[in-house]
């Protein structure tokens, strides 16, 4: 009883307000410093008239969701109703986008959405979660090849693709090397000993479960696949936002400067939803293509606002899910 009345907590809203709190600060502040750097006036003249750009950006981001839903979907062997798994996959993006998780909190509450909307045993929603993570790291570094290889056709191309490529494809080595070398096992004995009783028991037999995942290559491809083509439904945003701006380019260089900043904030994993990275990623890549500062920079704060309103709505939507399941237990 009291293992389960701890889980709970772990749930409550005081938690998700305190730790979205945490984040808006340190946003905020990242914003602030680079907006002071490179003209706050300027910034935020920008801004504003980059506002009526929202509405399809936020289309765009709906798009990716439900894209990246049915990636996560593709490595259950029972695949759960499709409105089902994009809500999970909102909430998931949702928590990490605003709370302060290091980016695997919503992996968490992803997958207990998940089962217990979609049916799925608690195990096989954590590997499932857990795979999906190691699938979009693998589209992701295709999405970022591609984009690479487009933008090198452009004329005076700033660099050359290997420059990019070996880092971050020895990065995704590394991940890969690390789960078959028994990372989620040691992750899965770590929370058994550590978590409530509810969650150990939830999450025993997970590394079993991930295995069998990777056991089924086609599955594995058909969430790359997935999640390649929500990688690239994003690059449109970077195409809308800078036409937006006054600032218009070609669509092969928007590609690049989407999969630049995706992985610059990727890179800063542990920052929630990757602060300062993004930012940083964008500015510089918005530079190698000419890219004025104050543009890339308003172009990166409004891909904010966009987020944040995912974000909070999915947070709400959770906390709303979990306030239903509270009631209906006493």
């Amino acid at each position: 009883m009291h293992g389960s009345a701890r889980s709970t907590s772990l749930f409550a809203p005081r938690h998700w307000l305190r730790g979205a709190a945490i984040a808006g600060i340190a946003a905020f502040a990242v914003l602030a410093l680079m907006a002071l750097r490179f003209g706050m006036r300027g910034t935020a003249l920008l801004v504003a008239r980059g506002l009526p750009a929202l509405p399809p950006t936020l289309l765009i981001g709906a798009a990716q969701l439900s894209l990246a839903g049915l990636a996560w979907g593709a490595l259950l062997p029972t695949r759960p109703p499709a409105a089902v798994l994009i809500r999970a996959r909102w909430v998931r993006e949702a928590v990490n986008s605003i709370l302060p998780v290091a980016s695997l909190g919503g992996s968490v509450v992803g997958a207990r959405l998940l089962s217990r909307q979609g049916g799925v045993p608690g195990p096989q929603a954590a590997a499932s979660a857990a795979a999906d993570v190691t699938g979009e790291a693998i589209a992701q570094f295709a999405f970022l090849l591609l984009a690479l290889l487009l933008a090198s056709t452009l004329p005076h191309a700033p660099y050359r693709p290997i420059e990019v490529i070996v880092p971050v494809g020895l990065a995704l080595l590394g991940l890969v090397l690390a789960q078959a070398a028994g990372l989620i096992g040691w992750l899965e004995r770590l929370a058994i000993r550590l978590l409530p009783a509810r969650f150990a028991t939830a999450l025993a037999g997970m590394e079993q479960k991930l295995r069998a995942i990777y056991a089924a290559p086609w599955r594995m491809a058909g969430n790359i696949g997935w999640n390649f083509l929500s990688w690239s439904v994003g690059a449109l945003e970077v195409v809308v936002l800078l036409a937006a701006l006054g600032h218009p380019i070609p669509w092969r260089a928007a590609y690049a400067i989407e999969g630049l900043g995706i992985v610059a904030r990727s890179l800063g994993f542990a920052l929630p939803a990757g602060i300062g990275a993004q930012e940083a990623g964008f500015v510089l890549a918005g530079m190698l293509f000419g890219v004025p500062k104050d543009v890339a920079l308003a172009m990166s704060v409004l891909k904010r606002i966009r987020e944040l309103i995912i974000g909070i709505t999915g947070v709400s939507y959770w906390q709303w899910r979990e306030w239903r399941a509270a009631r209906a237990a006493k």
